[in-house]
């Protein structure tokens, strides 16, 4: 193999490892953004406590009108919650080959 061939193998897996770091962070943004939706839509949801006061007096009136919001019906989407995960799971698994590639290559 010359050297032209070794340089163009290691540019590729460079790019490689650089796309699939994109396609990771693209991912968990996705996710973490997702995440941070539900646990706003979980905390609407929560009765809170009163402070001074027990049983049923304690229990705040909740906002029904922010829990229809049309955002959070989209967000509660369990199948695009999957949908995610798998993107973040499949982006990480690129990202690992990608390393193996790049570490046998002799790249850092």
């Amino acid at each position: 193999m010359s050297n032209d061939d070794i340089r163009r193998q290691k540019a590729e897996a460079l790019l490689e490892f650089q796309e699939s770091e994109g396609r990771v962070m693209d991912a968990a943004s996705t996710a973490r953004w997702l995440a941070g939706k539900i646990e706003e839509f979980a905390k609407l949801l929560r009765p809170d406590d009163v402070p001074g006061r027990t049983g049923a007096a304690a229990v705040k009136e909740s906002n029904v009108a922010a829990l229809r919001n049309e955002e959070f019906r989209a967000v509660l989407d369990h199948e695009r919650a999957i949908e995610v995960a798998e993107r973040l799971r499949n982006a990480l698994a690129q990202l690992a080959e990608a390393a193996a590639k790049k570490r046998e290559l002799g790249l850092r």
